[in-house]
């Protein structure tokens, strides 16, 4: 994504429509995108690498979960 990062990304869908669900996924240790704030956020994470069952049991609690984040999504996390 050329010019912006996931964070970016989920603060413009959510603010288009506060009920799309957000789920982060990344190869970086959660200790490090906690220090960026993307744990704050109200969305939900998922640490790479994962296996389909992990997989599924994230995608699941996120659609199950009934917080709208976009309004908890900084303008940018760098």
């Amino acid at each position: 994504m050329p010019g912006m990062d996931g964070p970016e990304l989920a603060r413009r869908i959510t603010t288009l429509n506060k009920r799309v669900k957000v789920l982060f996924m990344s190869g970086y240790l959660g200790d490090a995108l906690a220090a960026d704030g993307m744990m704050d956020m109200g969305a939900h994470f998922l640490e790479k690498p994962y296996t389909m069952d992990v997989l599924i049991h994230a995608v699941s609690e996120t659609l199950e979960d009934g917080r709208d984040v976009g309004s908890n999504l900084p303008a940018c996390v760098a």
